[in-house]
């Protein structure tokens, strides 16, 4: 008898486990597809808008050759350009970033701009977004264009902003480009997610560990992996300049310190902290100060040819 309600016991006990991981995967991997698709939004001004003289163009991302699609709009006589990366949300034109009226200030400095919607943003292709597992390969093919327009690396810089920041940081490490302005960029994607998840989720943070790991599962992407402070150490030519927030309530400014603080001892970076202000908002509460910065930085670091 005492054996017969042990076994049952253990059956109980066996079957509980597996509806309990049946249960925890199962809410995971929802969640996983749930927090990894884009959402579109229509791209309603052009740079027409600002005076602009523009060109409609589309390029492959690298390796998986999604098409992706742009802008290129050119200074007259500028021989160095600038690539700005938007980040999760909107397109390569958001509007909570003033994306078009930086390039327009960006232009009239000198400089060539390329601006292009990431993967599943914009009028790219896609359906998901990796927080820059896989757009990586999206900046990387940007930077091809360039040099198929004759840009060389000493003459392209790149923009980013959140995500964009953290894709053009990662990119950077493996991929020579002269110079980087990262704004609101995250150091350490693991320890983002432990906030992030739980919020955007509404689900307790044990379910962290299941959801990140489902997306490694059943997209490819190991959001573990992305560590742009890393990234940044790798970097060997190109100077960065880190902008950011201190009252940033989604990418705490200590993610900005300690990715200045890889660079710090080397002459060339920098780091400009606004107290009070939050994510992606020095533009658009500093508009000249934050122009007159980044100009300057570029004009420093970029390669400018005759």
């Amino acid at each position: 008898m005492s054996h017969s309600i042990s076994r049952r016991f253990k059956i109980i006990v066996l079957s509980f486990v597996v509806l309990s991981l049946t249960t925890y995967f199962g809410i995971s991997a929802y969640m996983a597809s749930i927090l990894t698709q884009t959402e579109r939004n229509q791209i309603t001004s052009t740079p027409k808008e600002s005076g602009l003289a523009y060109e409609d163009i589309s390029f492959p991302s690298h390796e998986d050759s999604l098409q992706l699609k742009g802008w290129f709009i050119p200074a007259p006589a500028g021989s160095r350009v600038i690539i700005l990366v938007h980040g999760k949300a909107f397109h390569r034109a958001n509007p909570e970033i003033g994306m078009l009226e930086i390039a327009g200030s960006l232009v009239k400095n000198g400089y060539n701009i390329l601006m292009f919607d990431l993967r599943g943003w914009g009028e790219s292709e896609g359906n998901r977004f990796s927080l820059g597992y896989f757009e990586q390969r999206d900046l990387k093919g940007a930077i091809q264009y360039l040099k198929g327009r004759g840009f060389h690396a000493g003459q392209i810089g790149i923009m980013g902003w959140s995500m964009g920041a953290a894709i053009a940081m990662i990119t950077a490490g493996t991929t020579p480009v002269a110079a980087i302005v990262e704004d609101s960029g995250y150091a350490d994607l693991a320890e983002l997610l432990e906030v992030q998840i739980p919020q955007r989720s509404g689900l307790p943070n044990i379910f962290n560990f299941g959801i990140v790991n489902m997306v490694h599962f059943m997209y490819g992407a190991n959001l573990y992996s992305l560590r742009p402070a890393e990234s940044v150490s790798q970097i060997t030519n190109g100077r960065i300049f880190v902008i950011h927030g201190e009252a940033d309530d989604i990418v705490p400014v200590e993610h900005a310190r300690r990715i200045f603080a890889v660079k710090a001892n080397q002459k060339g970076n920098e780091m400009w902290l606004l107290p009070g202000i939050g994510h992606i908002s020095a533009y658009k509460t500093f508009p000249t100060e934050y122009i007159k910065r980044v100009a300057a930085f570029f004009d420093r670091e970029l390669i400018r040819t005759q």
